[in-house]
């Protein structure tokens, strides 16, 4: 069990990227996974990062649809979720596939996009059919199981459309923990998570919890504002640096 164990460098960096991703989805309501992913690609693989990032989303996921559970939109989580079902098994087969300098690439771009998408200034989307979201959904699978950051399609999407925001919100819970417990299993199945997976995702979870608990009370004393401008400006950096390193 000790050989599993991360070095003193690794630990440090797990909490740190767990505590600043908290630190963002308590303020935002999201973003922790565009944090993690290319905050982890500086010290291992994409082969590592990306299911350790999926096992920790995951399990503090859980605990947040006891509350969203009687707001959310079942109705487009699930179109949403069809669509990733479907594209989650290919974008899974990329990440086990593809050579680390073209994931490390796609996860840096990746960050850096959905970044500048979030940045922009709020935009409508009048008539959201099935299909689009199902597409939305399609989008969100592939790059959730190649790079473990499925969430700015369906985000950018509701966001568009006029949902309340204490819909949108439960609506992106519920559909974030179905998407990736499935890509929690899937990537189980492939052989792409282990006992240091579990264990170096456990690791995570508790600084994420904390940064979370700590972003919510931000939020509350109207920090939001603030800090969006700069974490949004982080996640640019984030990325940049994923792709030089």
């Amino acid at each position: 069990m000790l050989s599993l164990l991360p070095s003193a460098s690794v630990l440090a960096g797990l909490v740190l990227v767990g505590l600043f991703a908290g630190v963002i989805r308590g303020l935002t309501g999201f973003g922790a996974a565009l944090v993690i992913a290319p905050g982890l690609t500086l010290f291992m693989s994409p082969e590592l990062a990306v299911p350790t990032n999926m096992v920790a989303i995951c399990a503090t996921n859980l605990p947040l649809v006891v509350g969203a559970r009687r707001e959310a939109d079942y109705h487009s989580a699930g179109w949403f979720f069809a669509g990733s079902a479907i594209a989650l098994p290919f974008g899974v087969w990329l990440l086990a596939t593809l050579p680390r300098e073209t994931l490390e690439w796609a996860i840096g771009l990746s960050v850096i996009v959905a970044a500048l998408l979030l940045a922009r200034p709020k935009f409508r989307l009048t008539n959201v059919t099935r299909p689009f979201k199902v597409g939305a959904g399609m989008i969100a699978g592939l790059m959730n199981g190649s790079v473990g950051m499925g969430g700015p399609p369906v985000i950018l999407t509701l966001l568009a459309s006029g949902v309340p925001p204490v819909t949108s919100r439960a609506t992106l819970i519920v559909y974030f923990t179905a998407m990736n417990a499935v890509s929690v299993a899937i990537m189980a199945i492939g052989g792409l998570i282990d006992t240091r997976i579990l264990i170096w995702a456990a690791i995570i979870v508790p600084p994420l919890a904390l940064g979370q608990r700590g972003g919510e009370i931000l939020f509350r004393r109207g920090w939001s504002n603030h800090f969006r401008p700069i974490a949004i400006g982080l996640l640019v950096a984030t990325g940049v640096v994923a792709l030089l390193h």
